[in-house]
């Protein structure tokens, strides 16, 4: 089963995305990054420069030649079937299609009153599918 990690209270969510995406990098995980064009647009931006020194490497799913292999991150908006059920980092406000090609989804809410409430509508279309959910709070303090 699809697991599904929600990270609460981001104050930035493509921003909060970008180190989801860095971290995957680092590991060896791929990503696949759901969203409406102009969010992703965004978010292509962000993660050519991340920092001064690093790129993380990604591909909209429609591009030509699509050749997925090479990035730690495709972007796209239409859930695609990626090799060895990646990471989908979901940032729609609906539940995704096709969620067991996936070993997990990540959700990232902001602060945003209309953002935490179209999330709770996800969590309780999650728990009604069955799927095992993580909360983590980006605000809560590091122990």
């Amino acid at each position: 089963m699809t697991e599904v990690s929600f990270h609460f209270n981001a104050t930035d969510r493509l921003e909060h995305a970008c180190k989801v995406i860095r971290k995957a990098a680092t590991s060896g995980t791929r990503v696949f990054v759901l969203g409406e064009r102009p969010l992703l647009e965004e978010l292509d931006l962000k993660l050519w420069v991340i920092t001064s020194t690093s790129f993380i490497s990604h591909h909209w799913v429609d591009q030509d030649p699509f050749n997925p292999g090479d990035a730690t991150a495709v972007l796209g908006e239409q859930v695609q079937k990626l090799a060895n059920r990646p990471v989908l980092l979901n940032l729609t406000d609906a539940v995704p299609e096709s969620l067991q090609d996936f070993s997990r989804v990540i959700e990232i809410v902001s602060t945003a009153e209309s953002d935490r409430a179209a999330a709770r509508q996800r969590w309780r279309n999650y728990l009604a599918l069955g799927c095992p959910l993580e909360r983590h709070d980006l605000a809560a303090p590091r122990e």
